[in-house]
């Protein structure tokens, strides 16, 4: 019995890092596409060329630059 209840509890912390870790991917992601949203918004708006690139489809981590 004493077994079973150490297994439970490992399982559990293991999902709930699992879980903390898609939370976190999540809100990353989030914030980093209102980021390039508002850098793309702005250099249209001023007519400005520029070029996006994501480097990480799931966090959209990106490299952002205004071309001349």
């Amino acid at each position: 019995m004493r077994k079973r209840k150490y297994v439970m509890a490992v399982v559990m912390i293991i999902i709930m890092l699992v879980f903390s870790y898609v939370i976190l991917i999540g809100i990353q992601s989030y914030f980093n596409m209102k980021e390039i949203d508002s850098l793309v918004s702005g250099a249209k708006a001023r007519n400005m060329d520029y070029s996006l690139e994501i480097h990480n489809k799931w966090t959209h981590d990106y490299s952002f630059k205004i071309v001349d």
